[in-house]
């Protein structure tokens, strides 16, 4: 959508947790697991829907279980006090490190994931990573 040369997404209700939601996905798999070993897990790709680059950091730390900030725009607190709202930051629980994760490309990750790929891995040929 575009107002004056601005150009606005159309935002789901699930964008606004979607470090959360996938934090709980990975605890979720630990958990089974943990019950049932299996010997390895795939992702089918759309994990950077907007094939931002703060997005695929997010993905990428959530399954290393490092500290999530997941506002993305003008520091504000909606519920002031820690813990409290989706903005807040927290640390995710990573994903087990004993289970061989695969990753595919979707639709809405493609251009961001080689993009924000090439900026992470800016030693590496652009075509290593296409």
């Amino acid at each position: 959508m575009a107002t004056n040369g601005v150009y606005f997404q159309d935002i789901r209700r699930l964008c606004c947790t979607q470090t959360q939601v996938l934090d709980a996905a990975v605890q979720t798999i630990n958990a089974l697991h943990k019950k049932d070993p299996f010997d390895f897990g795939i992702s089918l790709g759309d994990d950077c829907n907007s094939a931002q680059y703060n997005e695929l950091r997010w993905f990428i730390d959530v399954l290393d279980g490092k500290n999530i900030n997941p506002d993305s725009g003008v520091k504000d607190d909606p519920v002031p006090g820690p813990h409290n709202d989706y903005q807040d930051e927290y640390k995710a629980a990573g994903l087990n490190k004993t289970i061989n994760w695969y990753q595919a490309l979707g639709n809405h990750d493609h251009s961001g994931w080689v993009c924000s790929l090439r900026t992470i891995t800016s030693k590496v040929p652009l075509q290593a990573i296409q």
